[in-house]
């Protein structure tokens, strides 16, 4: 995952310094621009999907995952005990 938001990053760091330099040596047109859309989306779309596949099958996730259900049944059954009413 840290090797996908860095890949991201650097390929969009190095699209900018193109443009910049596109810029400055006024060769820039709307081919510039939009290639520079196309391969942002991309990136943004590779990293979206890398983090919908992270987690599921990750055993500290499921670990973490039953902590929490328990957790939460304990604080449902406390809850039931302290509402009930004392006879």
């Amino acid at each position: 995952m840290v090797w996908s938001v860095l890949g991201t990053l650097a390929v969009v760091l190095v699209t900018i310094v193109w443009l910049v330099t596109a810029d400055a040596l006024t060769l820039s047109t709307g081919i510039f621009t939009g290639f520079f859309v196309w391969l942002f989306g991309r990136g943004v779309w590779q990293f979206a999907g890398s983090m919908e596949n992270k987690g599921f099958d990750d055993p500290v996730y499921k670990k973490n995952l039953q902590r929490l259900i328990e957790r939460n049944r304990q604080f449902e059954d406390a809850r039931k005990t302290r509402n009930e009413p004392h006879s």
